[in-house]
């Protein structure tokens, strides 16, 4: 083979490789959850102009580098039970949407009236749709953590009007030192609701140290795939024909409105409808 040909050709796998390398580094990975090992939702250009409209998070001992936040408006690919859409593949106003099916820690939106959904194809029991959605997104920063320069942390309000705040926060932490403040008759739930409809398995809470004292405030809680709480359940609003107790170790849809408890670690949803899955 020509020499010059051989050399062009070296030339042009080399420009390549290094091409490509700066091109990875000039890319930034989005998350759903300020946590690398989260679901990517994206990766975009290390110069897009979103990112510079991000929110530092609040300071968390057990990451190295600063994270921060802002909402991501886009068109997603995402899946919804059969059972939420219609004849005419239309998908209904309400219907939960994952990035993975039935993957709480993928969880996209809740489908809205305004949204703009189209539906790509069936896929078992789940409907792979187009959808037009706003979703608080995550990415990792180079900036070190420091504790002196962040406040008490605060949830993250979504600026959507729909979109329900960080789903991280419904893990739960069974700490005995911080039960779920009494929401009683006599206490209003603290902050703004959002209406959203949660699935997974319906199971009685039982702390991990329990007070023979003292009651649990809620008796009821939702766990995910993975045995994590999604959210304790206040079924005051509940109209049912049978009692709740028949839909133990169920999987159920829950429809009502949500609140963050025990200093903003956990979720509790005041149900108005429960359906079984």
């Amino acid at each position: 083979m020509n020499r010059s040909l051989t050399f062009r050709i070296l030339l042009t796998v080399f420009l390549f490789g290094i091409i490509q390398g700066v091109s990875g580094q000039n890319s930034v990975s989005v998350h759903i959850k300020p946590d690398s090992d989260s679901y990517k939702v994206s990766s975009l250009s290390s110069d897009d102009s979103r990112l510079a409209t991000a929110v530092e998070m609040p300071y968390d001992p057990d990451q190295e580098h600063v994270w921060k936040w802002f909402e991501l408006n886009d068109t997603f690919e995402g899946h919804v039970r059969k059972t939420y859409v219609t004849k005419g593949l239309a998908v209904q106003v309400g219907a939960p949407v994952y990035f993975i099916p039935g993957d709480e820690n993928a969880f996209l939106t809740i489908l809205e009236d305004s949204a703009n959904a189209e539906v790509v194809e069936a896929t078992g029991d789940w409907v792979k749709i187009s959808i037009n959605a706003a979703l608080p997104v995550y990415f990792e920063t180079d900036q070190q953590a420091s504790a002196a320069i962040v406040d008490e942390p605060q949830p993250i309000a979504s600026t959507s009007g729909g979109r329900p705040y960080e789903a991280e926060s419904a893990v739960a932490y069974d700490d005995p030192a911080e039960e779920p403040i009494d929401l009683g008759p006599s206490n209003a739930h603290p902050g703004k609701p959002i209406d959203r409809i949660l699935e997974g398995k319906l199971v009685q809470y039982k702390p991990a140290f329990s007070n023979p004292f003292k009651k649990p405030v809620y008796g009821w809680e939702l766990l995910n795939r993975r045995k994590k709480r999604i959210a304790f359940i206040d079924p005051a609003n509940l109209i049912m024909d049978r009692p709740l107790e028949s839909y133990e170790g169920r999987l159920v849809s829950l429809t009502g409105s949500i609140y963050q408890t025990n200093k903003g670690r956990d979720l509790v949803i005041v149900a108005n409808q429960i359906t079984p899955l």
